[in-house]
């Protein structure tokens, strides 16, 4: 019994080690496939993997890869991605995904891990100069555990609102269909020096047993404002709808504050929270909590 490494690579050379037909077999042992992508990564038609363990990609574009069929796969990896990742995965294969550059798409897998930037590396004050907000938004279908991490959530600043592709009535992050746990953690981006309003990432749940988004939008936001008008952040709105087997949902975010910077003080704007139930189950938004 052997564990055995795969490594392979995908570029417009022929250097490419990875193409149409290609049959992998890891046999016995923990096998591992490494995927250097050098362009944008697609699965090749008509490839077989079977008997591999862990699958890890490393790309410097967008990865679009439908695993379901690759026997034997329990931890599929996107270690960085310069683009879009778009994940197909069996509901035995765990699926954790780093770095992705802008949008992030899971369907089915087990347990679900997504740490991102969801402000694409950009601020508030760079987008608004650019006239636009780069849309990060991430997906998660028929998962049935999910762990998303939300770093620098920004969502859409009101001045730019307009000619920005995710506009306010988007929602950031969309997690459907999910037959475990659930917990969404987000937080907010530097606003020092903005022109502009922030708003935080929207988070929407549906399904799940036990449920928990949190977000963050106090001092790990920025040190001191410098306007009182513009150097605030509104949290992003939160819906959990909850299914026959939910029996928990906790909604934690920041207080709102009074905000004391250079000019007058600003009170903070109020978050949204929504949750709604088709069955009877004990939960928490905030400080409040209530049991039907």
């Amino acid at each position: 019994m052997f564990d055995d490494t795969i490594n392979g690579l995908i570029n417009t050379s022929t250097t490419t080690t990875i193409t149409a037909l290609d049959s992998i077999d890891g046999s016995d042992g923990d096998d591992t496939f490494n995927i250097d992508a050098i362009t944008a990564y697609t699965d090749p038609a008509s490839v077989t993997v079977v008997n591999v363990e862990t699958v890890n990609f490393n790309a410097a574009d967008s990865v679009t890869n439908d695993s379901t069929a690759w026997t034997g796969l329990t931890n599929l990896n996107v270690i960085q991605a310069g683009g879009a990742v778009a994940l197909t995965a069996a509901a035995t294969t765990d699926v954790n995904v780093v770095s992705a550059a802008t949008t992030t798409s899971v369907t089915n897998g087990k347990d679900v891990t997504i740490t991102q930037d969801t402000s694409g590396g950009l601020t508030f004050a760079a987008l608004a100069a650019a006239g636009e907000v780069v849309d990060t938004e991430i997906t998660v279908d028929g998962a049935v555990n999910v762990d998303v991490t939300l770093l620098n959530s920004l969502q859409v600043a009101a001045t730019i609102a307009a000619t920005d592709t995710n506009t306010a009535a988007d929602d950031d992050v969309v997690i459907t269909a999910v037959t475990g746990t659930v917990d969404v953690t987000a937080t907010g981006s530097t606003i020092v020096g903005n022109t502009v309003a922030t708003v935080m990432d929207s988070i929407a749940v549906t399904g799940g047993t036990v449920v928990t988004v949190t977000q963050d939008a106090n001092s790990v936001s920025g040190n001191v404002a410098t306007a009182a008008t513009t150097d605030n952040v509104t949290q992003g709105a939160v819906t959990v709808t909850g299914g026959n087997a939910t029996t928990a949902v906790t909604v934690a975010q920041s207080d709102q504050v009074t905000v004391v910077a250079a000019g007058a003080a600003t009170v903070g704007v109020s978050q949204t929270q929504t949750v709604t139930f088709s069955g009877s189950v004990p939960f928490c938004v905030g400080a409040l909590t209530a049991i039907y």
